[in-house]
């Protein structure tokens, strides 16, 4: 019993040990990752100066933070700042981000968000 229960605080002390430690080993491969996913998907200049990511945070999910966070327009709104935000943070579901599934977001947070809605005389609009 002795035994089962010495493995059993090993195998704890173990995950939690590289819950903490691979994101720090692994932060500026996330930060390349995430901000060229971005700017593929959004028809819009995304940039951000930090990442963070946790599994600690929400357990039993994933969390990411971002911090600074603009997005400037493209094409008729190219000199626009359409958001800004000093602190973003969502929570993912860790199966759908493990499995290459759609991801699974449970929770967006946005801190003192600046956003700017634009709707051109032609009808275009900065948030399409």
């Amino acid at each position: 019993m002795k035994r089962i229960l010495t493995t059993l605080v090993i195998i704890i002390a173990l995950v939690l040990g590289a819950a903490v430690i691979l994101p720090a080993i692994y932060k500026d491969d996330v930060l390349k990752i995430v901000k060229k996913e971005i700017n593929k998907n959004v028809d819009a200049k995304v940039n951000f100066e930090d990442v963070s990511f946790s599994l600690l945070r929400s357990f039993p999910h994933f969390s990411l933070g971002l911090e600074e966070l603009s997005v400037v327009g493209k094409g008729s709104f190219k000199s626009d700042t359409l958001l800004y935000v000093p602190r973003f943070n969502t929570t993912l579901n860790l199966i759908s981000v493990i499995n290459s599934e759609p991801v699974d977001v449970i929770a967006v947070k946005l801190s003192e968000p600046r956003i700017k809605i634009k709707i051109l005389e032609t009808g275009e609009a900065n948030y399409d």
